[in-house]
This record gives C-alpha cells, structure tokens and sequence, in this order.
C-alpha cells in the first residue's frame, strides 16, 4: 500500500494600459492562467511534508491514542444530516483487502446534501508537548481537494477538556486526498493550555456523498509532537511531466541527511505513465546526487530524502530545463487546462487571426484538441507553437458581431474541459478606462479611486421607497459605489448613477444583448462575474466569463465575491485569482455573541486579507485590486447578531490595515420576507444601524486621499508592552499602517483583540507632537522616536503627524 501524507490545516497583469493618460504604472490583467504553485503527484508520494518554503520527511510523534476504527464500541452513534436517509456508516464493512474500516456509503438514489459525524471516546493523557500530530488512512471514490464542514457538529476535530471536565477550544481537522486506494493524511496543532483529556470526532459535510459513493477510514493515530519532533527516516515525491533538459536543485542537507533524484524519460508524455525511473547507471538501483542531463522530450522526476533522528533534508527547488519548481503546493491536480484568448478584441480588423494559449501544471494532452469556431471545426487550421495557438486564417471575412471559439482539450492526470471563448467585431465603448494600478489601486481614467460600496441597493422603506433619494443618501455618506440584486440592471438607476457620480457593479456575466447596451454605461465600474465563485463554477468557467466581457468591453474592471476558505494552506480563491481584476472577499465572522465569535470576528479579517493577499503574490499574475465585504447584517440561517460599532470599526480598519484597495459591505436592506424565515436585516434597517454605518463609510472617505498613496516599503512594527500579545489565531494583537499624504504622516492602527493593552511604535521622520484624529481633538507624543498608547478592546486608533 503506498502511503501518501496530506498536510491538513488546523482552525484556530502585466502589460500596460494604453487608455490611462498617467504616469502611474497601471496593470491590466492579461497573462494566462499557469499554475505557480508547483504541485507534486500525490499518488507517488510517500512520508512527505510540503510547504511553500519545501518539501521534507515528515514528522513522528510520541502515540497518545490509536484507533483501527473497527469497532463501533468505541465510538458514539453516527450522526447522518439526512436522519438515516442519505447514509449507511458502518464500522464493520471490510475494505478491499479484508480489513474491516470506518465505511461511509451513500444510499440515496439522486444527489442530495449529506453530512454525517462520528464521536470517540473521552480519554486522559499526560502532557508531554504543546503540540500533536494527527494522522489517518482515508479512501475516497473522487479527488478531493477539501473535506470541510460548516457547522461544528460534522467537523473532523479533536475535543478538548480540563481536568474538571469543561471542554476547551477544539482543533479542526481540513484536509484533502487523492484517489487509488488509502492515503495517510496527516497534520499537526496545537494542543490547548490545561488539557487534560481529548475527544476525536470523525466527519465532514463537504464533498456531499452521492449514490452508492463510499468514503473509508481507519488507522488514527493521535501523537504529541516534541519542540524538535523525530522525523520518518525516508520521503519520496514525484513530478508531474516537464519538458526535458538539466536538471538541477537546491536544498539544505543538515549533517547525517541527503537527498537524491531518479528520472523518467520518454518521446510522448502519455508514454511516461510506463517509464521506469532510473539513476546514473541506468537502472532503479542508482541515484543522481549531483546535477544531471534528462535529455528525453518529456520527463519526469522523483526526488528521495533521507533524515537523520530530528533532522530533515529540506528540497526548496527543482529545475528543469527552463522550469522551475518551488514554493510548493500540497494538493493534486484536480484542474483542467486553462485556456484564454491573447488576440484583440474588440477590433475592426474582419481578417483577424484569433491567437489562444493552453497551460497546465502537469502537462496539456495536445492529441485530444478541438477546436470549433461558430459551431464549425477548425481545429485543422490552428497551428501549435508550445503553448500557443495560431489561426491560420480563413477565406471568408468574419461577420459584425461576436463570435464563439469552442476548445475541448484535457491534462496529462485526464481534467478535461470544453472552454468557450469571443472575439467581437466592432467597437469597442467610449467610457472611463478602468485599471488596477501595480500595487492594487483602482484607476479611472488613470486617476486613483478608492471604492466604498454596500451590498444590496434597492428602493425600500428606508429611503422612502425611492431610489434617486437613496443613491444622494448614500453619497452623502461618502460612499461612491453601490451594488444592486436588481436584474436586469435598471436603466433608472444607472441614469440616477450617471446623474450624480457614482458608480456600481453587477450586470451579464456574457457578452449578451444587455450586456452590449450597458458597456457603454460610465457608471458601471465593474462586471460582477462571480458571487460565492467557488461554490458554484470552475475556475475555467469564471475565466470564460472574464475573456468574453474584455473581448467587447477591454476597458472595465472584473470583479467576483467569494469566502475562499482562509483557513487552507491553499485558499479556494487561488485558483480564480486568475479569473477578476478585482476580489471581495466575504468575511462574515459574526454569527452571535458567543465569547468564540467576539474573540475572533477583527482577528478573522486580518488572517483573510493577509492570506488571500499571500496567493495572490504567490500566484503570480499580476496585482489584484481587494474590496472586502464585511459584514453589518443579521439573518439568513448562520448570523443571529449585528456586529457592535466597535466590532464593525475595528474590523473595517482592520481590512484597511491589511492590504484592502477599497472597502464594501453586506447588505444595505434585506430580504426576502421581512419577519419570514431567514430574513436578513441590513445596514439600514434601522435608524441607529444606519447612523453608525454611515459614520463609518464618512470616516473612510476622509480619509481615502490618504489611502490611495502608495504604501511606503518600511512599516513600523508594533510592539506590545502590556496585556495581550497575540489573537486567536497567533497574530500580533495591534497591527498598523502608516501612510504619507502631502506634509503629514497617518498611521492607522488596529487592535484584534478584546482586552486592552499598551503598545509602542517606533516611528521616524515626523514632528514629535501629532493628535489623534477622531479623538475629540487628543494630542499625542512622541518620546526618543517612539509613540506609545493604550489601545480598549477593538480598539481604533488614527494618528496625524507632520513631515520633519
């Protein structure tokens, strides 16, 4: 049985724009969709750890529980979503090789939501570690990239509790698999302060198990994890196909370590799925240990690590040829080939050659091609240069209007897809340029802009019912932009935008006959491709959208809304950073007032923006422009409560200090029945909400001039003299920005957390008396260079110095 470890985590454009008339550099998002995470093939790995900084031998721990999981009596009563009707969870049925298991089987005969959970046993432990280490077989029928849950009763976690019995903060188990038979996944956390006793509880709502799938688990083993853990003594991973040429790597070897290479070489890369790896002397007995020529089309390798006691080699990168492999990923690749359309549109030019290109972190498979332009085949006229396809052209000219490109093609590990692209003959619309500047700042007509927005615009009772009263409320307010549900897009109210300079996001998400009307709206400030995009279409699928609205509209900004699990290793948006100019991340982490909830609703905006900020640079696709969605609302089924005037500014500048390029909000009004079942109540939905919403967004405009300026490189780091240290999630408790604009420094600073505690900043280049802004009017001093203060629970503090 090969054994592959899964690392889960624990809960706790290039090319300028030529329309912008500015010499700020503004970034157009045009590079095709590589993935720069390199990835390794999971079902040849084994005993492996990998992290972005490399891949090395995984951990042991000192066992402090082991379950077979073949027998229920030590385990609680399943718990099925579905009361019995949706699974059949068994720890008795027996696993191909005759070993019984934990067995998941769908029962239902059409798809339907499932979730379902197991609970084991309380047991003692003697603490050894701060630390543990959990590992598991699991089998599945599919990929899966993401076994969650959504609500604490399905979730995969360990339970703990103090000697008195009460139950202290749990550690939540994600991770992901591959198929072909059991994987070992594994993962490690950090075990709470006063445990004396744990629980672990097995389950997951996501994926929802279909008919006759079955999901198996056995060999849990629980270990505690020393400062310097034991390391297994041998890991091994594999590449997916490369191109071949030198290969050659980097990597640190402590004394007693090492690592070597084996290769697989052959002319096709199908081929490859039968080659035999092989060293120096040819066979799978010898090992490369030094740089060496793969001079085969297409290769593949396979790297060997070898630890010694708590030391571990660390594989950092590999290249190949031209390609390099690092800042690594640990997942499959699950993805289908991305395919874009690189040639102009739109364009006058009835003879145009469209031009696409097709990438793949493993591998494309160029014989399953075809391409079909307006229904008709054509891939016999497309001519292949690497990743390149060029039309050779046709008799004919092409038509006024738009046309369809149809492109079926698959990968190497067989993710196929039909992608669909347009190209418009015709004119393009005579609107502002819109434009991410390179560090993520929105453009219009090469001026920066700052969007403050909220979700769900209507006319409802709390602007009379009248939509041209609401839009000047708003605007009043500072907000400059405002989202609506309204579909189609009312004329009245882009009029009514147009009217009074502000500006607004939805619309087609294709090149359809609204679509090709409202492109010529200077209102629109972007097209809302995507509305929680990865719960419901591929990555492939938003790139489709984001080339067709360019080919007829090249100018305006793209935009999708998604959580994206911040939470993963990988966040589920890094796959679609590809997708939209613009991201917003919904960040709703109020749900009641439990003291969980408070404790980490600013804490859990901050890992957000800086996560979902990490794979964008990561990703390397150019800047992406952030304009989070926060939450002011309650209702649907999961938010029993409003987030507090503190909580609401605490996280808002949080988002702010964290890298945002605009700020918007969830959700002006309500709906669907007010007083009905899962009625959300927004921003407006009282007078009191509606004033301290307002305060809010007048706050920000203040200071949006201030925003827009470019961050300087050097940021002062907080330091925390008094109370506590780090939130809930291990990130520095205050946390701040600094900015310059005209003659005056501001700096804008955040505490996550809901104790107070001092802090001193060390700060340079200023006069040694500022005042804080909003603070009725307090003056503050430096001493020796360093500002110090005293930060409440959720506190926002906004400094104002002069240049020296």
């Amino acid at each position: 049985m090969k054994r592959v470890e899964i690392v889960f985590a624990i809960l706790a454009i290039a090319g300028a724009d030529a329309c912008c008339q500015t010499s700020t550099p503004c970034v157009k998002s045009e590079s095709a969709g590589v993935h720069h995470y390199p990835l390794v093939d999971l079902a040849e790995r084994e005993n492996a750890e990998v992290a972005e900084d490399g891949i090395s031998c995984a951990v042991r721990g000192v066992p402090m529980h082991f379950d077979a999981l073949d027998d229920a009596a030590r385990w609680s009563r399943p718990e099925d979503y579905g009361k019995g009707r949706h699974l059949r969870i068994s720890f008795d049925e027996k696993a191909q090789d005759g070993r019984p298991c934990l067995t998941v089987t769908g029962i239902v005969t059409t798809k339907c939501d499932t979730a379902w959970s197991v609970a084991g046993r309380r047991k003692d432990f003697s603490r050894q570690a701060d630390r543990f280490l959990w590992t598991m077989d699991v089998e599945a029928p599919v990929e899966v990239p993401n076994f969650s849950a959504y609500g604490e009763k399905w979730q995969t976690s360990i339970h703990w509790y103090d000697a008195a019995g009460e139950e202290l903060p749990q550690s939540v188990v994600i991770y992901s698999v591959s198929t072909g038979g059991f994987r070992r996944i594994r993962g490690t956390g950090k075990i709470p302060a006063g445990a004396a006793s744990f629980a672990p509880h097995i389950g997951f709502d996501t994926p929802n198990i279909g008919p006759g799938e079955v999901y198996r688990f056995r060999n849990l083993e629980i270990s505690q994890l020393a400062d310097k853990p034991m390391r297994e003594p041998f890991a091994r991973v594999t590449s997916y196909p490369r191109v071949g040429g030198r290969v050659s790597w980097v990597g640190r070897t402590p004394p007693g370590t090492r690592i070597r290479f084996q290769y697989a070489g052959a002319e096709t890369p199908e081929a490859l799925r039968g080659a035999k790896f092989r060293g120096p002397g040819g066979t799978d007995k010898t090992f490369f240990e030094s740089p060496f020529d793969a001079k085969e089309p297409f290769v593949r390798y396979r790297a060997f690590l070898y630890s010694a006691n708590a030391e571990t080699p660390v594989l950092e990168r590999v290249t190949v040829g031209s390609h390099v492999d690092g800042a690594w990923a640990d997942r499959a690749d699950l993805l289908p080939p991305t395919v874009r359309i690189v040639s102009p549109s739109p364009t006058r030019d009835v003879r145009i050659k469209p031009v696409l290109t097709v990438e793949d972190p493993s591998m494309v498979a160029w014989d399953m091609l075809a391409v079909r332009i307006d229904g008709r085949d054509e891939t016999a006229r497309f001519v292949r240069d690497g990743n390149r396809l060029m039309y050779a052209g046709r008799d004919d000219a092409w038509a006024e209007g738009l046309h369809e490109i149809e492109v079926s093609v698959s990968d190497w590990c067989g993710n196929a897809c039909v992608a669909r692209k347009t190209f418009f003959i015709g004119d393009a619309p005579t609107t502002p340029c819109m434009a991410v500047r390179d560090d993520g700042v929105t453009l219009v007509d090469g001026k920066p802009f700052f969007p403050i927005g909220i979700y769900g615009f209507k006319a409802c009772e709390a602007n009379g019912n009248d939509l041209e009263r609401g839009v000047l409320e708003l605007k009043d307010a500072g907000f400059n932009v405002v989202h609506t549900y309204m579909r189609p897009i009312l004329a009245q109210l882009l009029a009514i935008c147009e009217k009074h300079g502000m500006m607004t996001f939805r619309g087609p998400r294709w090149p359809d006959e609204t679509a090709l009307e409202v492109r010529h709206s200077p209102a629109v400030l972007a097209w809302y491709l995507g509305d929680d995009t990865s719960a419901h279409m591929s990555p492939g699928w938003l790139v489709d959208e984001y080339d067709a609205m360019k080919s007829i509209d090249p100018y305006r900004l793209t935009c999708q809304a998604d959580g994206g699990s911040p939470h993963l290793p990988v966040t589920h948006y890094y796959d679609y950073v590809v997708g939209t100019d613009a991201f917003l991340p919904e960040i709703y982490p109020v749900h009641d007032d439990s003291k969980e909830c408070k404790d980490r609703c600013v804490a859990a905006v901050v890992r957000a923006m800086k996560r979902f900020r990490h794979d964008v640079e990561l990703n390397g696709m150019g800047p992406r422009s952030m304009w989070p969605i926060l939450q002011y609302f309650k209702g649907w089924t999961n938010w029993k409560c409003f987030p507090t005037r503190d909580e609401l500014f605490a996280m808002s500048f949080a988002a702010i200090v964290h890298g945002a390029h605009g700020i918007t909000w969830y959700t002006y009004f309500g709906g669907p029945k007010r007083n009905g079942p899962g009625f959300n109540y927004g921003a407006v939905s009282t007078p009191e909400r509606k004033a301290i919403m307002f305060e809010l967004a007048r706050r920000i405009a203040d200071l949006s001039p201030v925003l827009l300026e470019r961050t300087p490189a050097n940021q002062p780091v907080p330091e925390i003299v008094a109370g506590t240290k780090t939130d809930v999630y291990g990130q520095p408790s205050v946390t701040c920005l600094l900015k310059r604009h005209g003659r005056k420094v501001y700096l804008l600073a955040v505490n996550a957390v809901r104790s107070p505690v001092r802090v001193r900043v060390p700060l340079s280049g200023i006069e040694s008396t500022g005042e804080a802004i909003w603070e009725n009017g307090r003056r503050v001093s430096l001493v020796n260079g360093v500002l110090e203060d005293e930060f409440g629970p959720h506190a926002v503090h906004i400094y104002r110095f002069g240049c020296r």
